[in-house]
């Protein structure tokens, strides 16, 4: 069952999103979370999916 969800890109792009959720809030000004949580955060996205910097771009835009 692990395998599946790793060989999975679309739970893959949705996990490396739910990765950058720190940095999300702390760009909404919303909470403010410590630096090394946003950074294990983005560093993590990174390795999983290659989407990260679409997503990076996403989650720093003003909406």
């Amino acid at each position: 069952m692990l395998r599946g969800f790793l060989q999975n890109a679309h739970t893959r792009q949705a996990l490396a999103l739910l990765l950058l959720l720190p940095l999300m809030l702390w760009a909404g000004r919303l909470v403010d979370p410590r630096r090394p949580v946003i950074a294990v955060g983005v560093i993590w996205s990174a390795l999983v999916h290659t989407t990260f910097p679409i997503n990076l771009l996403l989650s720093l835009s003003p909406c």
